[in-house]
């Protein structure tokens, strides 16, 4: 793979998946990001430099359209397309294309709520350090009472699944001096456009699997298990010799082999068969302690 500035891609972000244009390779390393915040991603030249990419979504008509956001992405975590027109989310696989792509969905009432309030905390200044473009992009399109694509929707659930665990986190409930992450939360709809957009995403998912039915049921299964999509900033779970443990995926080796900090444990990944590298998570709370294991033996927790 050889991807270079002005590229299209697709890849996994803290965002969850995302289509755009490649604008800059940071191959003299460094930080993109904000320091000190889950959304920074260290490059790792030249082997997987960070890379910023122009985020572009789906319109209405099939055609996709750039915006006005940037978001970061490691080289490894990325797959060079030719173009976007044509090209479906990941997750689209499951034989949604008998669906019309103009339909759109507008948030509800206490969505728009949500979003208003994450606004105005950020205008108070007590939202530094919280979010990315995208996210506060979402917030104002939400606040407006914009509709969104099912892609859009999708994103959504996949943000609300990532982050549920920062409802554990301190303040997230203060809200005369609220969490980044509480912050966040409200931006993209609070807890009504969590269970709006898995309503959404759970519906879709069913037609696709009737509509699959009899067809390729055996297909329709694997699809179900793939939806998971897990990625950077996933909460996953396995087993392991105290039972289930659980953890936050901190990156994905889909090109070589990661040694675990201060052991001699080392594992190798592949295009076709991906590693993860795991923040310990106990009682809810992240951990010092370092682990990798191989993507296909974790599940979303």
């Amino acid at each position: 793979m050889d991807i270079k500035e002005g590229d299209y891609v697709m890849g996994m972000t803290t965002e969850g998946v995302v289509h755009g244009m490649v604008e800059h390779i940071m191959n003299e390393g460094g930080t993109y990001g904000i320091e000190g915040t889950e959304y920074a991603i260290e490059s790792m030249p030249p082997e997987n430099p960070a890379m910023a990419v122009r985020i572009y979504e789906e319109e209405e008509d099939g055609f996709w359209e750039a915006t006005a956001y940037s978001i970061g992405m490691m080289y490894q975590d990325a797959e060079r397309l030719d173009n976007l027109q044509g090209h479906t989310m990941p997750d689209d696989d499951m034989d949604m294309e008998y669906m019309s792509k103009a339909e759109t969905y507008a948030p509800s009432a206490a969505m728009k709520s949500a979003a208003s309030r994450a606004l105005k905390w950020k205008a108070d200044g007590k939202a530094t350090g919280a979010g990315t473009a995208v996210g506060w992009g979402r917030a104002t399109d939400i606040a407006a009472g914009r509709s969104m694509s099912l892609s859009v929707v999708k994103r959504m659930y996949s943000f609300f699944s990532r982050h549920e665990v920062d409802k554990k986190g301190k303040d997230f409930n203060n809200r005369a001096n609220p969490s980044n992450g509480r912050i966040m939360w409200e931006a993209w709809g609070g807890d009504s456009g969590f269970s709006w957009s898995r309503g959404i995403v759970n519906k879709m998912r069913e037609k696709a699997l009737f509509n699959n039915f009899g067809k390729n049921y055996t297909r329709s299964t694997g699809m179900s298990e793939i939806f998971k999509d897990l990625g950077v900033g996933s909460m996953v779970s396995w087993n392991s010799s105290g039972g289930r443990a659980a953890g936050k995926i901190t990156r994905i080796i889909r090109n070589g082999t990661y040694n675990v900090p201060g052991t001699k444990v080392s594992v190798s990944g592949t295009p076709e068969d991906p590693a993860a590298v795991i923040r310990l998570y106990r009682d809810g709370e992240a951990t010092d302690v370092i682990v990798a294991h191989k993507l296909k033996t974790l599940r979303a927790k």
